[in-house]
């Protein structure tokens, strides 16, 4: 065991390169997941991490979680696909004691934690619309779809929605962080350069629950504070409002792509969700709304004549459960049959509460309600209590329209910030 300062550094380090490399391809944030929880073993402040985390017992929560999926191993008839979603979640087992009951972060570590997130995702940006540009002159002509939601971000794992979230969270960080280490002095031009960028690119990833959210979430909340800043004129509050009404109005008010994604939201016939024969309709007949509604019928039909409430289905037989209920209204889901399988085989509930209570059942919703709620209650009095409501809020919203749990796009980036805001909590707490 180490307990040298190199090692310790080290470790700090580690968990700003998984900052970093959560919005490019999963595989680079593997590894620095495993660098860290190696780090965290080589830093033997075993005993410390154990007392941390005996003592906020919201962590526990996170662990009896992972540890009812990995038990539904038992019970579960696809073992294969079982064991591939206890590793795909094995973020969710270790970042509770390597960062949630890790090393106390300091002010200045989480301000770097957060540059690093900032930066890597205004690179990310960066390289998105080089792309598209690029793309535009191989076709010899400009294509805007090629600058718009998930032909965007093509090339990288996390989808336009994910992005998006990324995003809104950065931003937040941006806008409302009083910093103090970082973005001061004669450095605060690139904080705004920062915001201006990501900006233009979290319109363009078009996601309408996250666009929503920042105008009615973000924006007001950002005003109030300004508000109550003693440094802030008039003139300065009414420079950054109309900054905000003019986006809004290029949103909503002129004809984009963005707009138009809005538009087709509900002009798709609902009763769609409730056929009980799909053979002869066409897939591109779904919208968002109506595939989730369908989604979340199958799941329910399921749930119902399985009589999965106690236990689930198991991690292994959810999705199976899932294609049968598919094939039996009419989707082509063996590929044998004609090579052109449904683009919904293998799809998962696009609803992580309904998601949780299909595979492990009640014990394991009541686990995770736990962990997604107790954060809005251990807010006051926190320092960064701003940022992490934006955070905590923006993912509640999100959870019901996307099962979060089922990608490393959703596992790293919420397992990580949420044991950031632990940390930060339980060293506020003990100050």
């Amino acid at each position: 065991m180490l307990r040298a300062s190199w090692v310790q550094t080290a470790l700090q380090y580690a968990l700003c390169l998984l900052a970093f490399l959560i919005p490019f391809p999963f595989i680079f944030g593997s590894y620095a997941i495993v660098l860290l929880s190696l780090l965290w073993i080589l830093n033997g402040d075993f005993k410390g991490s154990f007392q941390r985390f005996k003592d906020n017992k919201i962590l526990w929560a996170w662990v009896g979680y992972y540890v009812l999926n990995a038990l539904s191993y038992f019970y579960s008839e696809n073992k294969g696909q079982s064991l591939f979603d206890i590793g795909a979640k094995m973020s969710i087992l270790l970042l509770p004691f390597v960062i949630g009951a890790g090393s106390p972060i300091s002010k200045k570590h989480f301000e770097r934690i957060l540059v690093f997130f900032i930066s890597s995702l205004s690179i990310v940006a960066l390289l998105s619309i080089l792309h598209g540009i690029v793309r535009c002159y191989q076709e010899g002509y400009i294509y805007k779809p090629f600058f718009f939601y998930h032909r965007l971000v093509d090339g990288f794992d996390s989808s336009a929605v994910y992005m998006a979230l990324y995003c809104l969270f950065s931003l937040a960080c941006l806008l409302m962080l009083q910093w103090q280490h970082y973005f001061t002095g004669k450095y605060k031009w690139v904080k705004v350069a920062f915001v201006i960028w990501q900006l233009l690119f979290f319109i363009l990833l078009s996601s309408r629950l996250l666009i929503i959210l920042f105008f009615v979430l973000l924006v007001p909340f950002y005003i109030r504070r300004a508000f109550k800043h003693k440094g802030w004129g008039i003139g300065r509050l009414a420079i950054i409002a109309s900054m905000f009404a003019i986006v809004g109005a290029g949103v909503f008010m002129t004809d984009n792509p963005v707009k138009n994604r809005f538009n087709d939201m509900f002009q798709k016939d609902l009763s769609i969700a409730w056929q009980d024969d799909y053979r002869h309709i066409p897939q591109d007949s779904f919208s968002n709304v109506t595939l989730r509604l369908m989604l979340w019928r199958f799941g329910y039909e399921n749930m119902q004549e399985h009589n999965l409430w106690l236990n689930g289905a198991g991690n292994g037989d959810a999705i199976d459960l899932q294609n049968n209920k598919l094939e039996e209204h009419g989707f082509d889901i063996d590929a044998a049959k004609d090579n052109k399988r449904s683009e919904f085989y293998n799809i998962n509930l696009h609803n992580m509460f309904f998601q949780v209570l299909l595979m492990i059942g009640i014990p394991g919703l009541l686990l995770y309600i736990i962990m997604v709620f107790s954060p809005l209650f251990a807010l006051k009095g926190m320092e960064y209590r701003h940022i992490f409501f934006v955070f905590h809020v923006s993912m509640l919203f999100f959870m019901f329209q996307e099962a979060i749990f089922q990608t490393q796009a959703g596992i790293v980036f919420y397992s990580v910030f949420s044991m950031v805001f632990w940390n930060l909590k339980y060293n506020n707490d003990n100050q």
